[in-house]
């Protein structure tokens, strides 16, 4: 859930970073006893449609960010974890917006934006993933650094000994890197 992102990467807020962690649309059972709800960005029905309504979602979100926030466009960083990493990979190479750099935690590098790759933006990427993540092989992830450094992206890898999780040194890492691109900028 959103509250749940926007929780773990609290400590980041105390380090000058704002954190907004958008909501994705769908919710389902993550399990019944007790009952948990998860949330997806979309799944294979009108899946186009649903990219479509994220980056109109995400166009809106980001004009009521710029009333009420003061920030540098230049120093904005896109991060997804598991399935909200493809949207934001979708984000940066649709031209939604120019980050200063992508972190992926525990994902792939889905087709249709490997596919988009050539003709984006260069931009740094961290990829965070646990070991032993069931649910996205670590492989998934060497894939998907294979592909980004191929295509002349600068991909730096973290992993940590968890499964499909973001643990706090995760966070941290992300926020050291954060904050050492954000120097670069």
């Amino acid at each position: 859930t959103c509250r749940s992102i926007a929780r773990r990467f609290a400590l980041l807020g105390q380090r000058g970073v704002l954190v907004v962690a958008p909501q994705a649309p769908h919710p389902f059972y993550v399990s019944m006893d007790p009952k948990k709800v998860g949330f997806s960005w979309l799944t294979q029905h009108e899946r186009d449609r649903a990219i479509e309504e994220f980056a109109a979602y995400m166009h809106r979100l980001l004009a009521r960010l710029e009333q009420e926030q003061h920030y540098n466009d230049a120093r904005i960083f896109v991060a997804g974890y598991s399935q909200g990493v493809s949207m934001a990979y979708r984000l940066v190479v649709r031209d939604i917006l120019k980050p200063a750099g992508v972190i992926a935690c525990n994902a792939d590098l889905p087709d249709d934006v490997a596919a988009m790759l050539p003709a984006s933006a260069r931009f740094p990427v961290l990829l965070v993933h646990g070991e032993a993540d069931p649910l996205v092989p670590l492989s998934k992830r060497d894939r998907a650094a294979q592909t980004l450094i191929e295509e002349g992206f600068a991909v730096e890898q973290w992993t940590h000994p968890g499964g499909h999780e973001l643990p706090r040194d995760a966070v941290e890492y992300i926020g050291d890197w954060i904050l050492l691109h954000c120097d670069k900028s």
